[in-house]
């Protein structure tokens, strides 16, 4: 670490503190306790996921246990009760940490489950209201789709520079609603996605279409995702259209991939 500017003792004015440890809310400190937790993961024998670099597995002739890892959130589980509290014990003689018991709440989602029905409820509620509250979209009049039928949104014109307000607003927008997109909606991706493409130069009708999806998310308050479980295939179905954008000509294409019937990735 090293001395601040404007900080000058004569002859001494080059020395550096060597810390053995991060400071909190220095830069290097996120990556200093990544390190120390991932060292200590594997001292558990955890396997580090090469798929989803927050992602741990533990797997034994007792059991399977994932350990779900964002930034300080941990979230446990495992097929066996016994396997899941030693490994609790075991973590916890290592960090200080908190138990908050069953999983209802993880990074915003809120989380449902029916353990007599093995089926478990994803949505993002709360969220969903804050940015109706900050958009001031809260009383808004029922939408059925994320974007007007038929609407093509263009480019500016090359002359155009967004207004500094409406960049900032439109760009605050599109962010939120990522968030919500890439959760558990995935009924505006396509909206998000497309709309995403005007964040560097925002016409007013496109920040209006931005708020148009708001309204839809208003419209849409008990919509999640539901996982039921018990799968036994993995299907992917994906389509494209064929130069559909009307000043590119260039297609676009998607997909939903299905674990079972459980939506996952899309």
């Amino acid at each position: 670490m090293e001395q601040p500017e404007g900080f000058k003792v004569p002859g001494s004015s080059n020395k550096v503190h060597c810390l053995l440890c991060a400071l909190y809310g220095l830069k290097q400190a996120t990556l200093a306790w990544n390190k120390e937790l991932h060292k200590s993961l594997l001292k558990l024998n955890f396997k580090h996921s090469k798929s989803d670099p927050g992602v741990y597995i533990f797997q034994d002739k007792s059991g399977i246990m994932l350990f779900i890892i964002y930034v300080d959130d941990g979230s446990l589980m495992s097929n066996s009760a016994k396997l899941l509290k030693k490994k609790k014990t075991a973590f916890l003689n290592v960090w200080e940490a908190r138990d908050m018991g069953p999983i209802k709440e993880y990074l915003g989602f809120q989380i449902t489950r029916n353990r007599v029905k093995r089926s478990m409820v994803l949505h993002q509620h709360p969220y969903v209201l804050k940015v109706l509250k900050c958009f001031q979209m809260e009383n808004v009049k029922h939408l059925c789709t994320p974007l007007p039928a038929g609407y093509q949104p263009s480019t500016a014109p090359k002359d155009y520079n967004a207004n500094p307000t409406v960049r900032q607003q439109y760009q605050s927008v599109i962010g939120s609603l990522l968030f919500v997109m890439l959760g558990t909606h995935p009924d505006i991706a396509f909206a998000i996605i497309k709309m995403s493409q005007f964040m560097a130069n925002p016409t007013e009708e496109h920040l209006q279409k931005a708020l148009h999806i708001v309204k839809y998310l208003g419209s849409t308050p008990n919509l999640a995702l539901h996982f039921s479980g018990g799968a036994s295939s993995l299907d992917c179905y994906s389509d494209s259209d064929w130069a559909g954008n009307s000043e590119t000509r260039r297609s676009t294409s998607g997909y939903a991939i299905f674990l079972g019937n459980d939506l996952v990735s899309w």
